[in-house]
This record gives C-alpha cells, structure tokens and sequence, in this order.
C-alpha cells in the first residue's frame, strides 16, 4: 500500500508534536532547587526530637523554621540554590550555627548538627567548607 505525500505529511507532523510534548513535560520536570535535611544529636550522639532548625538564606536574610522530627531529622524543601545558615536549637543545649553551606540545584546539602549541653544564649559557630557536602559540626 502506498502513501500518498499528504498522508506522510501528516504522519511526520503528528510524529513531531508527540515528540515535541515528551520533550516538554520532560523539561517541565526539572527542578530549580534543592533540599536541606541532617540529623540533630547531642555530644553523646543521641537524637533530639523536637530541636528547631532554621535556614537563613544568606543573601536575602529571610529565614524559615522547622522542628525535628522524633529522629532527630529534619528537611527543608524547595531551597533554591545559594549559600545559607543552618541554625539548630533545643532546650538545654547551645545554640549551634553552620554558616556558608552551599545548595547547589539538584544536589541536595546535608548538614548534621551536634548540640552541646548548656544554654541556648551560648552560640556554637562553624563554617561549612565549599567543598563539603555533609557538614559536622562536632568540637
């Protein structure tokens, strides 16, 4: 059976809007952000449930809450790329800080913090290193 040039027309431009329509949900799919999550523990590597974590982004100085969960863990979505403070606080521990952890897109950041004992009016301050991926922040 032979075609004629209008049915292989079509053909070719019904091929091509399904093609076009896969590339597009595809590139609908990626992602402009990331995630934050860790672990907060005490000196003695126990968990802390209900510790408050917050990100502060560091060009913009807006900032957003969490609380751990009974793990211990916590998780930020939707962070889009850029350098951030990762603060956690529970208490009877001090007040620990990460400061210049990198979220990049698609790369989520982990950034485990441990609280030492005493008060939250004392600060506990550390640098994550660019390289770094997961970030400890052990004495």
């Amino acid at each position: 059976m032979r075609y004629s040039l209008e049915q292989r027309l079509s053909a070719l431009v019904y091929g091509a809007i399904v093609l076009c329509l896969i590339f597009c949900v595809n590139a609908s799919a990626q992602t402009v952000n990331s995630t934050v999550t860790g672990v907060v523990r005490d000196a003695a590597g126990a968990v802390i449930p209900g510790a408050k974590v917050t990100l502060t982004d560091a060009a913009t100085k807006l900032s957003i809450n969490t609380t751990t969960n009974g793990e211990g863990f916590y998780l930020f979505n939707n962070v889009r790329s850029g350098y951030y403070a990762v603060a956690g606080e529970a208490t009877g521990f001090k007040k620990s800080e990460v400061r210049d952890v990198k979220v990049d897109v698609g790369a989520p950041a982990t950034v485990n913090d441990n609280l030492e004992a005493g008060q939250i009016a004392e600060i506990v301050t550390t640098t994550a290193s660019h390289s770094q991926a997961v970030v400890n922040t052990e004495n």
